[in-house]
């Protein structure tokens, strides 16, 4: 008799968000230690990611494309 196993894949492979938060506690715990012997204080919060810089897009080498949306009767 056939019988079928229902596993979800949280439970066959873990997820790599663990590794990468030990990780971090390690490095912050290196980081706590050598900030005590040097009498300094660090910030240990996550930052986020700032937004990229500003830039100019020529139009002489990017030549821009005009888009027209597809037809709704098109895609039956």
């Amino acid at each position: 008799m056939e019988k079928r196993v229902n596993l979800r894949i949280e439970h066959i492979k873990h997820s790599k968000c663990r590794d990468d938060f030990l990780r971090r506690v390690k490095e912050n715990a290196a980081a706590k230690l050598k900030a005590k012997a040097d009498g300094v204080k660090v910030n240990l919060k996550r930052q986020p990611v700032l937004p990229r810089l500003a830039h100019h897009v020529s139009a002489k080498v990017n030549t821009p494309v005009t888009l027209n949306p597809i037809a709704y009767d098109t895609l039956l």
